[in-house]
């Protein structure tokens, strides 16, 4: 680890000083929730199912703090189980999903989105972009996130259309969502630590490093601020 006598955020300036920029990508890097570094990229770009998985498990707590659902909540008390895709069962819990966002190939935790998002829509009687907009981006002025163009994308009948590689949002909604507790759950449950595809073109994620307040939201790339971050942070000895 960085020796954390040199100030943190000059160690992280200087990382990324020496990284070029990667055209079309865009960052913001915060430390302790202060943005330090930011190479514009203003408009939206798609955000996969690990992302939108974020977002839905967001509300999703939003949900459990107003005793709306509950962690222990079965699959099969919001959706029938002769619609749910393979790998998920109607025994599965609420809970249960939210530690497999962030394991598996991509196309399983896209089915876990999928699911909670119906799950969702069950309890709350919201689509599922109300829903998110309700409980995450609205308080947190994350204005630049949603369905791609503004499309309400995810209907009633999320099932048949569950869009979520249809959504989009800029690093600068992005980075906020790691200030909060929900966050921090799925981290310390280790559903996230590295939330997003790195470096997928196109693509947006969001990470934080262990034992350090620095987060990083990136679209479009980013892979080589990733890689200096990594070498910054990288455990010693």
């Amino acid at each position: 680890m960085t020796d954390l006598a040199t100030p943190l955020v000059d160690a992280v300036r200087a990382a990324l000083a020496a990284v070029p920029p990667e055209e079309g990508a865009g960052v913001v890097v915060t430390v302790g929730g202060q943005e330090v570094t930011a190479r514009a990229a203003t408009t939206p770009r798609p955000v996969g199912a690990d992302v939108v998985g974020l977002l839905v498990v967001a509300a999703v707590d939003g949900l459990i703090a107003q005793g709306l659902l509950s962690p222990g909540t079965t699959v099969g008390e919001c959706v029938p189980a002769s619609s749910l895709p393979a790998g998920v069962e109607a025994t599965d819990t609420v809970q249960d999903l939210v530690d497999r966002l962030g394991a598996g190939p991509p196309e399983r935790r896209a089915a876990v989105v999928e699911v909670l998002g119906r799950v969702l829509n069950a309890s709350s009687g919201l689509t599922v972009v109300e829903a998110v907009r309700r409980e995450v981006t609205d308080p947190l002025a994350m204005r630049d996130t949603g369905p791609a163009s503004q499309v309400e994308l995810f209907a009633a009948d999320v099932a048949a259309d569950p869009g979520v590689e249809r959504w989009e949002t800029t690093p600068a909604d992005l980075v906020r969502i790691t200030g909060t507790s929900q966050w921090g759950a799925l981290v310390q449950t280790g559903a996230v630590s590295r939330h997003g595809p790195a470096g997928r073109t196109g693509a947006a994620g969001v990470w934080t490093y262990d034992g350090a307040p620095v987060a990083v939201a990136c679209v479009g790339g980013g892979g080589a601020v990733l890689a200096a971050l990594d070498q910054l942070f990288a455990p010693t000895g």
